[in-house]
């Protein structure tokens, strides 16, 4: 899938591949850490741990547990996204994920990569729920899930560390 930006870049979407450069993913995770986006992780990490977080992925999608997809200008990663089968009593529950880089915010990447993955979700993992955290202060992102049929279901305050804070968290299920 392919996807026009307004400054006209092409973005493709597709899955994530073991073949992947894990230095891309590398300095995308790393980026957003600096940054200090909204992230659930606030830890720079290695190449090491990058290249063992691919394959642990690849083999999470072809063990049919998870969807993981990507955002690429050329060969620059600039967005990931994830649909994660929960496990034990969360069983047939699949967890959304979302990270862009910061320049591409606001322009459709992550819209085109949550849809594509909630419809790769269910087709491939077939849940009973889909489901998303998002840190209640990320207004962009709240209001991106609202125009994708998630609402919110729980507040749950002071709940997660970012930037050096507890910050509240809204939990959000697709309706």
């Amino acid at each position: 899938m392919f996807l026009k930006l307004k400054n006209g870049s092409r973005v493709q979407i597709r899955p994530l591949k073991r073949s992947d450069d894990a230095k891309e993913y590398l300095s995308h995770i790393n980026e957003l850490v600096k940054e200090r986006a909204f992230l659930l992780s606030n830890e720079i990490q290695t190449l090491k741990k990058e290249r063992a977080w691919l394959k642990k992925c690849v083999k999470e999608v072809k063990s049919g547990k998870a969807v993981f997809l990507t955002a690429w200008i050329g060969r620059h990663l600039i967005g990931l996204s994830s649909g994660i089968s929960q496990r034990g009593a969360d069983s047939g529950n699949v967890e959304i994920g979302l990270s862009v880089r910061k320049q591409f915010r606001g322009q459709g990447v992550g819209e085109a990569l949550i849809s594509e993955t909630i419809f790769e979700s269910k087709k491939k993992l077939r849940p009973k729920n889909v489901y998303l955290r998002v840190y209640a202060e990320n207004k962009p992102a709240v209001s991106l899930y609202k125009k994708m049929g998630f609402k919110k279901l729980a507040l749950f305050p002071k709940w997660s560390l970012n930037k050096g804070k507890l910050r509240d968290v809204y939990y959000m299920v697709l309706k």
